[in-house]
């Protein structure tokens, strides 16, 4: 245990209580004050109690904490641990001698959070989900504030009273449900800060822009929002990233040089095409290259899953361009079969006609006429080359910074535009990585210039397998598999600005 008489506080307590002003969280000198957490899990699983106990003990690991220069943890719990308050499983806590076998769930909590906060740094108490394991299944009601087996009365009594339920759809209860359980919270100690997620997994804070969470206690509200690069379906492997839309860029101006050549070689031989022909093919080709980039793109911002633990929000933000790229589409593919359809007919009436001035002599295609009949791949070069550069132009587009910083203006962003009633903090309450890719990095220069409060995911350097049942690498951790050592350098210096020692 960390003895709070023996370190200097990161915290200071002559700094709070915290409290909101605008979009900013500031101490009790109305000065600037940024929470840079980092998440500790292990307390909502089923093994009751966040883990590395099993290897240091909490006085180790809290002092690790503050050497990397962080000023709060995020300790998730679940309701199962409340209520049921079961009993921790004394391998789990062998390291730690302050804790006896067979503790329950509840006091190694209040240990856990003791000793952070003895450090001088604060504590995000995070319900993280209902029932105990890992949150949340697609399919589940774990991923929002109630379930049949803990309806939101009993959410709200977990440590700050009781409070009424209102029946209704997830999307508009919600916010009311967020002031319900608030107030509760201030009406035992008007000095918290109250943290309020969106939707679907902490992505989705859209309905504040409709209906913001207002409490009873102003200066209290901090937004917060979760983003993982899975959340954002184009930054999958699936195209391979930058090499990929060379590669089909290189194709599309392939394609284009072909249609190039075959049609000089057609016009060429003196069998040029029709005005409508023309038409079509250039109609349409562009037409159709529009309306694929605007499939591709509501494919890869549709990645909202539809379940009761998610709103349709993300759904109709893309609905236009959904909409609006399969017609276009529709219209473009259209225009170039229509056109090739007219040449193939244009070419064989002149084959029928060259054979009638010929008397009907099987003297075969001349040479012009086989020419002008080429012309017809020129449409399938062109709408090649249009669909390859639209794919091209998709891969190339997605991993730039201007399509993530747009989308999580849209998701959550937005909440710190000053002069608004849903203007308030935002802490990016959950974010991590296994690897320093674009979107990677494009989050940290993200978080840097919005000067966002954050909490990484995680800090612990192993995760339980719940189906194998022992502990396993974290590989988005910051801590290595020994609990001692830093997994990746660039990872914490990213997060927090620190370099480990010999570096």
């Amino acid at each position: 245990m960390v003895n709070s008489s023996q370190v200097t506080p990161v915290v200071p307590l002559e700094l709070l209580p915290l409290q909101t002003k605008g979009r900013w969280i500031v101490d009790s000198r109305s000065q600037r004050f940024r929470l840079k957490c980092v998440n500790w899990f292990g307390a909502s699983g089923t093994q009751h109690v966040v883990y590395g106990l099993h290897k240091r003990t909490l006085q180790d690991l809290v002092s690790t904490l503050v050497t990397w220069g962080f000023n709060c943890v995020r300790l998730p719990f679940s309701l199962e641990l409340f209520f049921t308050n079961p009993p921790v499983p004394g391998s789990k806590t062998r390291a730690e001698p302050a804790m006896a076998p067979g503790i329950s769930g509840m006091d190694a909590y209040d240990q856990t959070v003791a000793a952070i906060t003895g450090a001088g740094i604060l504590v995000v108490v995070d319900n993280h989900s209902s029932d105990s394991g890992w949150c949340c299944e697609a399919s589940a009601l774990d991923g929002v504030w109630f379930t049949h087996e803990y309806p939101e009365r009993r959410w709200i009594e977990v440590v700050w009273g009781s409070g009424s339920v209102v029946d209704g759809k997830v999307l508009a209860d919600w916010p009311s449900a967020a002031e319900r359980a608030g107030n509760a919270v201030l009406a035992e100690n008007p000095s918290l800060l109250i943290l309020v997620t969106g939707l679907c997994y902490g992505h989705d804070l859209r309905g504040a822009r409709d209906r913001p969470v207002q409490l009873d206690v102003p200066g209290r509200l901090v937004w917060t929002a979760h983003s993982y690069h899975w959340y954002f379906w184009w930054h999958h492997d699936i195209f391979a990233g930058k090499g990929t839309g060379a590669a089909c860029l290189g194709l599309s101006l392939v394609c284009l040089v072909m249609a190039v050549l075959v049609l000089g070689r057609a016009r060429r031989s003196g069998r040029r095409g029709t005005t409508p022909q023309a038409c079509l093919e250039v109609a349409g080709a562009y037409i159709g290259f529009t309306g694929l980039v605007f499939l591709l793109y509501s494919v890869a911002t549709r990645s909202v899953t539809s379940n009761e633990a998610c709103s349709d929000r993300g759904r109709r933000d893309v609905e236009p361009f959904l909409q609006s790229g399969s017609v276009l589409l529709a219209l473009g593919l259209l225009g170039i079969f229509l056109s090739i359809a007219l040449r193939v007919w244009q070419c064989r009436r002149r084959k029928v006609a060259g054979d009638q001035e010929s008397g009907g002599e099987a003297s075969g295609a001349s040479p012009s006429h086989r020419q002008g009949c080429m012309a017809c791949v020129v449409p399938v070069l062109v709408g090649l080359a249009l669909a390859l550069g639209a794919v091209a132009f998709f891969t190339l587009s997605t991993v730039s910074y201007w399509l993530l910083v747009d989308h999580l203006d849209r998701a959550w962003g937005f909440v710190l535009e000053e002069g608004h009633d849903y203007t308030a903090p935002l802490l990016l309450g959950e974010f991590g990585t296994d690897k320093q890719d674009d979107f990677w990095q494009g989050l940290i220069r993200y978080i840097t210039e919005k000067d966002l409060d954050f909490a990484y995911w995680p800090f612990n350097g192993q995760k339980w397998n719940y189906e194998k049942g022992w502990f396993i690498e974290e590989t988005y951790g910051l801590l290595d598999s020994t609990w001692a050592s830093v997994r990746e350098d660039w990872k914490l210096r990213d997060v927090i600005g620190y370099t480990s020692p010999g570096r």
